[in-house]
């Protein structure tokens, strides 16, 4: 890993944003479990949990910004929608 910090701290994602040349009130997180969604919630972006990944609970049980079950579901319009409402 590149920083000194690690999920959940927040500064790993947005750290890793910026890093990339992304506007952290512009991005939001895909992840498949609680650590990634603290993540995403503690750094104020939104998060699309998919329920296929490893955990051993469902993902809404985390209460992610939204959840879909394959890759396809994740459209522009739902990223947008997403992003407008996460306060920034």
């Amino acid at each position: 890993d590149t920083f000194a910090f690690r999920k959940p701290d927040p500064r790993h994602l947005t750290e890793t944003i910026l890093l990339a040349g992304g506007d952290p009130h512009r991005a939001l997180m895909v992840g498949d479990s609680q650590t990634d969604i603290d993540t995403a919630k503690a750094a104020g972006i939104p998060v699309v949990a998919v329920d296929f990944g490893y955990t051993d609970r469902h993902v809404r049980e985390f209460e992610p910004s939204a959840v879909i079950s394959h890759f396809d579901a994740l459209t522009l319009g739902l990223a947008e929608r997403l992003i407008a409402t996460a306060g920034h």
